[in-house]
């Protein structure tokens, strides 16, 4: 099925060309932060922890869906479950 197509979301053969897909679901990672998926903005934050070996690091995250409002949060990557198509 070469030609045009957008991604699973989408209806097939509609859209925009192969690998032009801009839809939010499928162009970037999104996470499970609580009971709201989040998206991660890029930025991420990072300090020295004692002995000076390791360190420290938060990403911000925000919500996916509008109707969850539009905060940003500090979290540790490591609360975050990536959402992956079964």
């Amino acid at each position: 099925m070469s030609g045009h197509y957008c991604c699973a979301c989408c209806v097939p053969l509609a859209c925009v060309p192969s690998g032009s897909c801009t839809c939010k679901t499928m162009t970037e990672e999104t996470y499970v932060l609580g009971e709201t998926e989040v998206k991660k903005t890029g930025r991420q934050a990072e300090k020295d922890l004692p002995g000076g070996k390791q360190k420290m690091v938060v990403v911000e995250v925000t919500p996916v869906n509008d109707n969850d409002g539009t905060w940003k949060k500090w979290v540790n990557p490591t609360t975050l479950f990536k959402i992956k198509e079964a």
